[in-house]
């Protein structure tokens, strides 16, 4: 399985619907859309632009991860200085990514939330012109969740079983702890370890272990449970390709249902 790529999303045109991801669950997304019979325009546009903004959301975060994988340090057996020029450009890296990887979640709350406004009687989803920045992934989820017409809908069990079930997707627990962490702490990296002992001079990043918190809220930073950022990184990269796949696939299913 490879990482979605690394490319810096093209200004293509975010008001075509596409498959911009060229995946099998995904172009079945855009055609169901597409196959709809007398959708307003504004909701064709709407979807559009809020898919487009999910595989741009997706693009960032890997183009991020990256960089971050490519810059070049000396390993460091102790956490780095805030004020040291390269802490600044790692922690910068890195906190791009994690919040590239927690917008494609908010992104793609926006592309559910679209469809359930069509197929909801009760207004109990968002506008998605006049209210489009409220329906962020925790909030469409809830909505979901606790809605008796939908709360046995593919889409939301494929939500309750990757994000919140007793046992959640690891990558969704990492990747939920790591933003949350990285607004409260002054600063994420702790150690950068050598993988290689034997090699000297600088080393890219993606050749050393770079050790994150615990819990951002001891007054002492600890390291001890293993996020690494590389392996973190790619996991919930891979998580984020596959869940996207899942959720479009179900979303296929309930646009079915307007026709």
């Amino acid at each position: 399985m490879t990482l979605p790529h690394g490319a810096m999303p093209s200004p293509a045109d975010p008001l075509m619907l596409r498959a911009w991801r060229d995946k099998e669950e995904e172009r079945d997304f855009v055609r169901a859309w597409l196959g709809l019979q007398d959708i307003p325009e504004r909701s064709l546009s709407a979807a559009a632009l809020f898919h487009h903004a999910t595989s741009a959301d997706l693009s960032r975060a890997s183009w991020f991860f990256s960089r971050l994988a490519e810059t070049q340090v000396y390993p460091q057996p102790h956490a780095l200085r805030a004020d040291d020029p390269l802490a600044q450009v790692v922690e910068g890296l890195l906190w791009a990514f994690l919040q590239s990887g927690k917008l494609v979640l908010d992104s793609l709350a926006r592309e559910i939330n679209l469809v359930y406004w069509h197929l909801d009687d009760e207004d109990q989803f968002y506008d998605p012109v006049r209210q489009a920045r409220w329906a962020s992934f925790y909030m469409v989820r809830q909505k979901l969740l606790t809605s008796g017409p939908f709360r046995d809908d593919p889409v939301s069990k494929v939500l309750e079983r990757e994000t919140i079930a007793e046992t959640p997707e690891p990558a969704y627990r990492v990747l939920s702890h790591l933003t949350n962490v990285s607004v409260v702490v002054p600063m994420m990296i702790g150690p950068i370890l050598a993988g290689d002992e034997s090699q000297s001079g600088p080393l890219p990043l993606s050749r050393c272990r770079i050790m994150l918190p615990d819990d951002s809220r001891l007054e002492t930073l600890t390291y001890d449970q293993g996020f690494e950022a590389n392996e973190v990184g790619r996991m919930i990269l891979l998580w984020l390709d596959r869940f996207l796949d899942e959720v479009y696939a179900a979303l296929s299913i309930s646009l079915k249902r307007m026709r």
